[in-house]
């Protein structure tokens, strides 16, 4: 029987890949999910499944499939970004003679905001990323891994304690 420090090793790595805000292989994540449920009713037979980790374990993979972008990136995170836009919106960019021209200034700002084109032109930060476990590692996609790579290789560094990944394909 398998111990409960492994389930929360399990759980722990389905989480951290869910929030990374990165692609995840759909098919290795049911994979993963499906030998933490086994694990669970084997372990905790006893005590019913919580319903928010029954959806995250048997129905992750499929929310994944559906989703066009990564789970991570659809969180209260970006949402509570968004309401720091809308206050520095309203405080700084929108004309103040009446809540009509408030409110229509703001959709324009944020429509604007939005814009894919504009969005493709605008200068983005250089988001630093902490270092992934291997576990969460094997449950994302494999275009982050090259992603990776070929960041590394054009900046010259050694990826700066940021993400060490192995590229190196132990297929062939």
């Amino acid at each position: 029987m398998a111990s409960g420090r492994q389930w929360r090793q399990l759980v722990k790595a389905e989480v951290t890949a869910l929030n990374s805000g990165y692609a995840i292989d759909a098919r290795a994540y049911e994979i993963y999910a499906e030998a933490t449920a086994t694990l669970y009713v084997d372990r905790y037979n006893w005590y019913y499944m919580p319903v928010s980790v029954h959806k995250m374990l048997m129905h992750g993979a499929h929310f994944i499939d559906m989703l066009c972008i990564p789970v991570g990136q659809v969180s209260e995170e970006t949402i509570e970004a968004r309401h720091k836009d809308i206050r520095r919106v309203r405080l700084y960019h929108a004309c103040k003679t009446s809540r009509t021209r408030v409110n229509k200034d703001l959709m324009h700002w944020l429509l604007a905001s939005i814009d894919p084109v504009a969005a493709v032109k605008r200068k983005r930060g250089i988001k630093r990323v902490s270092k992934l476990p291997q576990d969460v590692l094997s449950l994302l996609k494999e275009s982050l891994y090259t992603n990776i790579d070929v960041e590394n290789e054009r900046d010259g560094s050694e990826g700066d304690g940021d993400i060490s990944v192995d590229v190196s394909d132990d297929t062939g």
